[in-house]
């Protein structure tokens, strides 16, 4: 069986080598699993080939919480003026679903695609959703 040296350099490295396990492990524990929202029925809205510009058209997006502690949305950006969007201000509890509302008018034509930049409180990053649409040209 092979023995370690008991010097005081080596005492110190295994002390070390220990420490800097022992943190990666804090943090790998902290890491954001992929789990932390969920989206039923997808991050994008496609409303299609539209007849005419200049009219709203209205889908719904649904945020659940998959986690164990309630969240709030902090705010949601669209891209441009030609979306809108309403959320709840309300946080939301575990395993609850809500709607987000979201509106879309047509102001230029051909493929256009927005998008709304989802801030909620306990995730670092942004999430991300798409409003698309084929607009008629004049």
């Amino acid at each position: 069986m092979m023995q370690l040296p008991s010097s005081p350099t080596t005492s110190r490295i295994l002390f070390l080598a220990l420490l800097f396990l022992t943190s990666a492990a804090q943090v790998l524990a902290q890491a954001e699993p992929d789990s932390l929202v969920a989206w039923p029925g997808g991050m994008e809205r496609d409303f299609g080939e539209l007849s005419e510009r200049g009219v709203e058209r209205y889908d719904t997006f649904f945020l659940q919480n998959p986690t164990e502690e309630a969240f709030i949305i902090e705010s949601i950006r669209p891209s441009c003026g030609c979306t809108a969007v309403d959320y709840p201000k309300e946080p939301i509890e575990p395993e609850e679903v809500v709607a987000i509302p979201v509106a879309f008018r047509c102001t230029k034509g051909g493929y256009v695609e927005r998008h709304l930049d989802v801030w909620l409180s306990h995730l670092r990053t942004r999430e991300r959703l798409y409003v698309i649409a084929d607009c008629p040209r004049r």
